[in-house]
């Protein structure tokens, strides 16, 4: 009876839902979360996660991976009260638990106190670069466009296939007014991510705001289609862009029909002085000979 017994429990220990039930322990939890977080499996990774904190209320690191997922997910506030709680456990938190407050900041619209953030995480850190592109981002936002491009080139500088800082260097420098340059960082993020949606469309605004300064600020409206062209080469979809094309196409009829108008005035005032001048000359009175 006693061998019969224990067959039967080990029976029940691998086929019954809780007697087999091999309880996984937090560590590993929380490492499959951070995977789960990794493959962008976002809401998985905050399940397992809620679980862990259920029995863990204040267990750091569980707080952080899901303040990552709930940053993934865009829900920035709640992530901001995980890390919020965070900084009572640890009143000195790490670059990667100060990046993610800065990011949720950034998130919920207070960029001044993100931006101040980003600048507490040391050079040193792993998390410092993208902090540069995260406060870029925020300062962009803030509508400080020089400091912007200060923060995207400190990146671009050591990593000079950054997409992200290419991409915003380019938006900033394109509220600058500085559409050439704007160009070159966008196309430049466009050679990396031939792809990336979110870079065709800044192109798409780069190239229509240097067309546009061709057309109104240098009455250039023949330069001006070269660009409109190019944005509806990248987006013939663009109701905007063919508005635009259509402008300069009427402006450089109206200024073709002005030339020849010139040119005729011209010409008939070089007629009109030709037959003033032969009258004149005709008309000249004559010496009479002694």
């Amino acid at each position: 009876m006693k061998v019969a017994f224990i067959v039967f429990f080990v029976f029940l220990l691998f086929t019954n839902p809780v007697f087999g039930q091999v309880i996984p322990t937090t560590d590993e939890l929380v490492n499959e979360a951070f995977e789960l977080n990794k493959e962008g499996k976002y809401e998985d990774s905050i399940s397992i996660l809620n679980e862990v904190l259920e029995s863990e209320p204040d267990n750091i690191i569980a707080l952080y991976y899901s303040s990552s997922a709930h940053i993934g997910l865009e829900q920035f506030k709640e992530a901001k009260e995980e890390l919020e709680r965070i900084f009572v456990l640890r009143p000195e938190p790490s670059g990667g638990i100060l990046y993610n407050y800065a990011v949720a900041l950034s998130g919920i619209g207070e960029n001044e106190e993100s931006v101040r953030y980003f600048e507490l995480i040391d050079e040193d850190d792993y998390n410092y670069f993208n902090a540069q592109n995260g406060k870029g981002i925020a300062l962009l936002e803030l509508l400080r466009f020089e400091e912007a491009v200060e923060s995207f080139n400190l990146v671009i500088e050591n990593d000079p296939e950054n997409v992200t800082a290419y991409l915003y260097r380019g938006i900033s420098l394109s509220n600058l007014g500085d559409y050439d340059e704007s160009l070159k960082s966008i196309y430049k993020a466009l050679s990396i991510e031939p792809q990336n949606v979110r870079v065709k469309e800044a192109l798409q605004f780069a190239l229509n705001q240097k067309g546009l300064s061709l057309l109104y600020d240098d009455s250039n409206p023949e330069e001006a289609m070269i660009y409109f062209n190019k944005a509806l080469a990248n987006n013939p979809k663009d109701p905007n862009t063919a508005a635009y094309l259509g402008m300069a196409q009427s402006e450089l009829t109206k200024k073709q029909f002005n030339d020849i108008i010139a040119s005729v005035a011209f010409a008939l005032g070089l007629s009109v002085f030709g037959i003033a001048l032969t009258v004149i000359l005709y008309f000249k009175p004559r010496k009479q000979k002694q």
